[in-house]
């Protein structure tokens, strides 16, 4: 790594920049325009002017000052500096007097100087020309493009060419007015352009269901094409898009049931209700009843989930055992999101070959498992580079919770010694439930998810929202189960509308 000193043009800021060995250049500018806030072009020596424009010379000169200079700036010394910015802090201020004067004048016409050169400094301050008030007035060109696009778009039509045409025209436009937009003003225009044709723009899975209004999708877009065409920035990837993004941790994403309203039910007859679902339970017996005390419990359940502090796997076995019992998931699971359980694994298989004609598409080799869940599983790991293990690890002998599962998230167990299989949910080391196939396996573990409020482990974030928004129709308002949030939801879409294009 090396550590340069950057200064902008007016050195009113300054910020040390650190960056790798490689692509010394294009980093320091990178990093430097973001610190500095600037969309710096250039970079020359802070004393005399000289233009520095290689690896090689900046490896020479990193003891010394650099100016990052934006486009059609020029290197001016220390005195030329603090001349003109006098002069013009001068005639700013005597012009931005003059003009809000009926703004402070009092009743008698006359004004308080000091409290006026207040306001002007705040003005001042607040003005940028990058600031997301710019914005909020563009209008987008729409007269620029064809009458046959323009038709297309108004009968709601979506098409990948005319989608990558209105972005370029519109990056374009705003790059005229502003070379690097922040990502808030991107954001403003998106909004703005699927406003205008919702129908084109939003993102629909191939199942025809509406997975969002688009928005992010096309401010993805807008802020790749900006970063591709504003070099030597070089182009940025989602994961970068999103590297400011906040995560979520919203237990209520997908939930329509989260917090359901208490029962007024006498302390007695809440036990005697707990007490005859737990016998059902442990006898195994899933009839008319069990199902009606699932109900008559299940605010109590969620109490006890929902608690300030989360219960652990053993206090819910000790308290909610039914909690693993796969019937007892599948309802809660119903009753919570509204979704079906059971029907993933069936979702999964079917849409296997429209995920693996994708993946062979892209060159990528098709999973032999004999088992369409497992295989569209790892498929979509290696689609998105993530790992499987996060959720299904194979092991010929039973592992060593303790020192053999380095993780506590949920995970599918699968032993397979050759002679006897074994298949199991891990969580937080210890063995939750115990399953008969790997397609009761996955039902299970996604529901544990929901019903425990997990979030999905960055490492598998993707998959894991692919699985509830593609094959389960679950897409939360607000809120996400990923740690990746932005990024996830991101890549997740594009894969869906990728596959619905195929």
């Amino acid at each position: 790594m090396h550590l340069f000193k950057v200064w902008n043009r007016t050195r009113t800021r300054k910020v040390l920049v650190c960056v790798p060995e490689e692509n010394v250049y294009v980093e320091l500018v990178l990093k430097a325009s973001q610190k500095l806030e600037i969309d710096g072009v250039k970079l020359v020596l802070e004393s005399d002017g000289t233009i520095v424009d290689e690896d090689d010379i900046l490896m020479l000169v990193k003891e010394q000052i650099l100016i990052l200079l934006q486009t059609g700036e020029e290197w001016t010394d220390t005195d030329c500096i603090s001349g003109a910015t006098s002069l013009a802090s001068t005639v700013s201020l005597a012009s931005t007097v003059s003009l809000i004067d009926s703004v402070t004048a009092g009743a008698d016409g006359n004004y308080d100087e000091k409290e006026n050169i207040n306001i002007v400094n705040a003005r001042i301050l607040h003005v940028d020309n990058n600031m997301e008030y710019m914005w909020t007035s563009f209008e987008i060109p729409w007269n620029k493009l064809s009458v046959n696009v323009i038709n297309v778009c108004e009968k709601g039509v979506r098409d990948k060419r005319i989608i990558t045409e209105i972005v370029h025209m519109v990056a374009n436009e705003m790059m005229a007015i502003k070379s690097l937009p922040s990502s808030k003003s991107i954001r403003i225009v998106a909004n703005k352009i699927i406003t205008k044709y919702p129908n084109v723009f939003k993102d629909v899975d191939d199942d025809g269901v509406t997975l969002g209004d688009g928005c992010s999708s096309i401010f993805t877009k807008l802020h790749e094409r900006i970063h591709y065409l504003n070099r030597p920035h070089k182009r940025l990837s989602s994961n970068q898009i999103s590297s400011k993004s906040k995560k979520i941790k919203n237990s209520t994403a997908g939930c329509s049931n989260w917090n359901p309203p208490d029962v007024i039910n006498d302390d007695q007859h809440d036990e005697d209700y707990k007490s005859k679902l737990l016998e059902l339970g442990k006898k195994q017996q899933y009839n008319d009843e069990f199902y009606e005390l699932m109900n008559r419990t299940y605010t109590d359940q969620r109490n006890f989930i929902n608690s300030e502090d989360p219960p652990t796997v053993h206090k819910i076995k000790e308290e909610w055992p039914i909690l693993f019992q796969i019937p007892a998931i599948y309802w809660h699971f119903h009753n919570l999101t509204k979704a079906n359980l059971k029907t993933l694994s069936d979702v999964m298989a079917e849409k296997f070959e429209n995920i693996s004609k994708y993946a062979s598409q892209r060159n990528f080799k098709i999973p032999k498992n004999n088992n369409k869940v497992l295989d569209t599983l790892e498929i979509l790991c290696n689609l998105y580079k993530e790992d499987l293990e996060k959720i299904y690890l194979k092991v010929e002998k039973d592992p060593d919770l303790d020192h053999d599962i380095s993780f506590l998230s949920p995970c599918i167990v699968d032993v397979d010694s050759g002679v006897q299989r074994k298949l199991f949910i891990v969580l937080e080391k210890e063995q939750a439930i115990e399953v008969e196939s790997i397609e009761e396996a996955v039902q299970s573990l996604v529901g544990l998810y929901f019903l425990l409020n997990l979030q999905y482990p960055k490492e598998i974030s993707c998959v894991m929202e692919t699985i509830q928004r593609y094959f389960l129709k679950i897409h939360p308002d607000d809120g996400t189960k990923s740690k990746k949030s932005n990024s996830s939801k991101r890549k997740v879409f594009a894969l869906l509308n990728k596959l619905r294009d195929i």
